[in-house]
């Protein structure tokens, strides 16, 4: 089964499934985040994706420590620098959390931060700065 999301359903799913404050339903777009194409064609970013991350952002910073679980385990997935690059001031308060469901998911996205490919840049220096 092939998933596509044009830009059309990619906006849809921005403007009215993403505000919601369901957790299954914030479980699915997790997922479907993960799985959908976040470059364009022309090997660009897409736009969403912008839109998506600060969905996240606000995720990060949310009361309810399932939601930031959740969403730190989101990013452990994630291979993009662009995305979580604006990320690290949110993922940083995390770092002070005392909630064992969020230090538990924490600690993955604070090793990938550290481990570094060849052609991509470190954030090393950034998430414990």
């Amino acid at each position: 089964m092939c998933i596509h999301a044009g830009r059309g359903a990619a906006q849809t799913i921005i403007r009215y499934v993403m505000p919601c404050d369901n957790h299954e339903i914030k479980k699915l777009l997790l997922i479907f985040w993960e799985i959908v194409p976040k470059y364009g064609g022309d090997g660009k970013l897409l736009h969403e994706m912008i839109l998506v991350c600060d969905a996240y952002r606000k995720d990060l910073v949310s009361p309810n420590e399932y939601i930031r679980g959740s969403t730190l385990r989101f990013l452990c997935k994630l291979k993009e620098p662009e995305l979580l690059e604006p990320l690290m001031p949110s993922i940083q308060e995390n770092l002070s959390n005392r909630h064992a469901y969020v230090g538990c998911r924490l600690t993955p996205v604070a090793r990938g931060m550290y481990v570094c490919g060849a052609d991509e840049p470190c954030a090393a220096g950034r998430i414990c700065s």
